[in-house]
């Protein structure tokens, strides 16, 4: 787990704090552990007077610090909330920025000073600092950091300053609180509901409530809390519309038989700002549930397919192999295989599985289970395939299908007999000679009643096969050109007389420098094969 994650995690825990002293002291204590700063300090702004005001500060004279009220654009925090911009100071006596009114106050001696806002759609709520770096300078590691906690903390720190608002205002405090609550554990808006409705009646002489929540930026879904039929006496509607911080769109109806005092409608205002906030919340819930979803699929998928690959090829006294397979974060499915067949031939395929995570996992199991069964009992390879390839159009989705090459090797003939299935076609090294062992055939699993022409070819002695999936010549650089295959003939032409591990990983190594340091985006997988008479 990376420094980031746990920080992340670390944070999360922020989400479940409503009351704001709590909060800004947990903030405070993050900032320091995390910064390994000696103190920390937490600005609050408001947006009506312009100025930022001491929320929280750590250290012995706080008290006093706290007294003190920056206009924008005074000190280092105000300059950070004018121009909303993280900002490293390492001296701040060289800073012509830095206010020194704190210091004077608590004869505390402020060295330097990172500091970040704290945004919620471009507003700004606050101004995190860190204050004096116990070992050294402030780095732009720390930068990060700081930028991470300030995003992270807008959503709880704007959650308990609305809280914090609204308990001030409301005579209805303890089912406030409880509705709070239950907004900030809710899983589902259903959860809600009750104590909204609650809340609600207690407010005003409700005879409707309709609540209006956004599920996607075009689409929301219509919820009735209250509904009185036959309701003969004037009526008064009023609409509390609320916007997510992503920008979706809901509306708190509510239908009266009186007119709202300011006082209820400033609390259902407030509560229209829980329900964005709530709606923000689900939905990086759920983006959270399916990024563990799909971590989760990827390493049952990953696990499947490494399952199904041989890790050293069977004993052959007719071939040498040496193979790789190197797979990407997506989790594809590359397949390579070899095995031995009556009279010393040599089956071997290297496979690429359509799509990626579990299906296209799920896919190769169907697809080497049926080869390997196949492969034994028939004598044409022509068969095997088009069997397989029936199986597959018959049975799974249209979208999952997959490219093959598979050969067979007859040591008594030097006969190849071989099938290119839609596969980028394999290189065959003779000397000086390259051959692509090209075919016209379709993909495997996309009809059913396909036939699959075989081609036979003469090898002779250290012949060498280059096998690969398209991942390899597909890879990118940063200027999104692809690897090739004329630089795998470059590396061939000069290392084929070579023992195959070392041409393997001469391919590796131009494949690596070629891309960078960035992970593969699919599946690289190689094999290499040279005749031995």
């Amino acid at each position: 787990m990376t420094p980031n994650q746990k920080i992340n995690i670390d944070l999360f825990s922020l989400y479940g704090e409503l009351d704001l002293s709590r909060l800004l002291d947990m903030m405070a204590d993050r900032i320091k552990k995390h910064l390994c700063c000696e103190e920390a300090s937490i600005f609050l702004y408001n947006p009506q007077k312009e100025c930022l005001y001491f929320e929280i500060v750590t250290g012995e004279k706080k008290d006093l610090i706290k007294q003190i009220v920056l206009s924008k654009g005074e000190g280092i925090a105000g300059w950070v909330a004018e121009h909303k911009q993280t900002l490293i100071i390492d001296d701040v006596t060289s800073d012509q920025r830095f206010s020194s009114r704190s210091d004077q106050k608590s004869s505390f001696h402020t060295r330097s000073i990172i500091a970040a806002p704290v945004l919620s759609s471009g507003s700004l709520i606050g101004v995190l600092e860190g204050i004096n770096k116990q070992d050294g300078h402030f780095t732009g590691t720390d930068e990060e950091l700081i930028t991470i906690m300030a995003r992270f903390t807008a959503v709880p720190l704007q959650n308990a300053l609305l809280f914090h608002q609204l308990r001030k205002e409301s005579t209805e405090k303890d089912l406030l609180l409880r509705l709070a609550k239950e907004i900030t554990l809710a899983i589902h808006f259903e959860d809600i509901f009750p104590s909204l409705r609650e809340l609600i009646v207690s407010q005003s002489d409700a005879v409707s409530i309709l609540l209006s929540i956004p599920v996607t930026p075009d689409k929301t879904d219509l919820v009735t809390l209250l509904s009185t039929e036959n309701v003969q006496s004037p009526l008064y509607p009023y609409h509390f519309e609320f916007q997510s911080p992503k920008e979706q769109m809901g509306h708190l109806k509510i239908v009266s038989r009186h007119p709202l005092s300011e006082e209820s409608q400033r609390l259902f205002r407030g509560l229209a700002g829980f329900l964005a906030l709530l709606t923000d919340k689900l939905e990086m819930q759920e983006e959270r549930i399916q990024n563990e979803k799909t971590k989760k699929e990827l390493e049952i998928a990953r696990f499947i397919q490494q399952s199904f690959l041989i890790t050293s090829p069977p004993p052959s006294p007719h071939l040498q192999c040496s193979f790789v397979n190197i797979p990407s974060s997506r989790v594809g499915g590359d397949y390579y295989d070899l095995i031995n067949l009556s009279s010393d031939r040599l089956l071997f395929t290297i496979a690429d599985i359509a799509g990626h995570g579990i299906p296209a996992s799920l896919l190769m199991a169907i697809f080497r289970a049926n080869f390997c069964y196949h492969a034994q009992r028939d004598t044409d390879i022509q068969q095997t395939i088009a069997r397989i390839n029936d199986l597959i159009a018959e049975t799974t989705d249209p979208s999952q299908y997959l490219t093959a090459f598979c050969g067979c090797f007859d040591p008594q003939s030097m006969h190849l007999h071989y099938i290119n299935a839609g596969h980028p076609p394999p290189l065959l090294i003779r000397g000086e000679q390259q051959l692509l062992l090209e075919s016209n055939n379709f993909t495997i699993g996309m009809f059913p009643g396909l036939e699959f022409t075989s081609s036979i070819i003469d090898l002779q002695n250290e012949d060498l096969l280059f096998l690969y999936t398209d991942g390899v010549v597909e890879t990118e650089d940063e200027t999104e050109s692809s690897f090739g295959l004329e630089r795998c003939h470059a590396v061939l032409a000069r290392t084929h007389d070579q023992n195959l591990d070392f041409i393997k990983n001469q391919l590796l190594q131009v494949l690596n420098t070629f891309h960078g340091k960035a992970p593969f985006e699919d599946d690289i997988t190689l094999m290499l094969l040279r005749v031995l008479g």
